[in-house]
């Protein structure tokens, strides 16, 4: 992993920074799809001996244009810019995307931002990007301003699956909400987690002889009720584990929360940050009459998850 350097303006961008390669797009998941247009700007950065760089928008702009409604966002700022770093590249220009910005023509974003900010030497885009006021820009679009200011361009064609299936964010997001973890995995190129504080629960597991760490996840998440096993990661430290999330129906639960059970593990980790790693769907949520029946099928639920992360080690 490199050094990461994140800038959150366009203006005033460091001398040794001007002219590199830069990617440009939201990368949400930095999926598979996302990082052969990664590799893309490393090797033509490489080549011309400049620096390679990543630029991207927060908030999502999704999240600007409609921040009423709840956008599932695959990885939060630091996961992004820790899976990116990993890559080989050192700097992310996390921009501030405001109105401004989102009232930029094609032209305006290029000559400012690009060429007046960044001063920028070659750029690298998937095939469907669009770009200024109301996405009203495309690749033509893109490929004429470039080669009015002599900037180079590379466009990296779509990437499919074996199945010649195209990685997106978008089926990403609906295989978690379906709970297809497994294949999320694989179309990311890794295993989907969620990171957050620990906070205070009822202390039911514990009664029940499961006792769980509770995590309330980031807005706009979209995750399928029921349990999981999962990899618990607390100061770089792996913990199998099983998780639950929904509303806790057997207890007229009022509040979606995910709880989590770390196998060989008895520490108190109230207000911590960890971080939760998804590995396999097991089931759907229940209700159940008696805690007994439901301590039942704690017991084979965790039986189930031991079984299934043991391939995962």
């Amino acid at each position: 992993m490199v050094a990461m350097e994140i800038i959150n303006s366009y203006k005033n961008i460091p001398k040794r920074l001007q002219g590199g390669v830069v990617a440009l797009g939201n990368f949400d998941g930095v999926h598979l799809g996302h990082r052969v247009l990664l590799k893309e700007t490393i090797k033509l950065a490489y080549e011309l001996n400049v620096f390679p760089g990543v630029m991207t928008f927060a908030p999502h702009p999704k999240k600007f244009f409609q921040p009423e409604n709840s956008f599932f966002q695959l990885t939060n700022s630091q996961q992004q810019s820790e899976i990116i770093s990993k890559m080989g590249i050192g700097v992310i220009y996390e921009i501030i995307f405001n109105e401004q910005l989102s009232k930029m023509l094609p032209q305006e974003f290029v000559e400012e931002v690009l060429i007046g900010g960044l001063n920028v030497g070659h750029l690298v885009v998937g095939w469907n990007f669009k770009f200024g006021s109301r996405r009203i820009g495309n690749i033509d679009t893109l490929r004429e301003l470039c080669n009015s200011h002599s900037i180079g361009l590379s466009v990296v064609d779509p990437e499919t699956d074996n199945k010649n299936t195209l990685y997106s964010s978008t089926r990403i997001r609906e295989d978690i909400a379906n709970g297809n973890i497994e294949s999320a995995a694989k179309t990311l190129g890794y295993n989907w987690s969620v990171s957050g504080k620990v906070i205070s629960g009822d202390k039911r597991g514990r009664d029940l002889g499961f006792p769980t760490i509770n995590m309330e996840l980031d807005d706009g998440i979209i995750l399928l009720p029921g349990i999981y096993a999962t990899f618990v990661f607390i100061d770089d430290k792996k913990y199998k584990s099983i998780s639950y999330y929904g509303d806790r129906p057997t207890y007229d639960g009022k509040n979606i929360l995910l709880e989590t059970f770390l196998f060989d593990f008895d520490e108190d980790l109230y207000d911590s940050l960890v971080k939760v790693e998804f590995i396999s769907f097991l089931r759907g949520d229940q209700y159940f009459d008696k805690s007994e029946d439901l301590r039942l099928q704690m017991s084979l639920d965790c039986s189930k998850a031991l079984a299934i992360l043991k391939n995962y080690e």
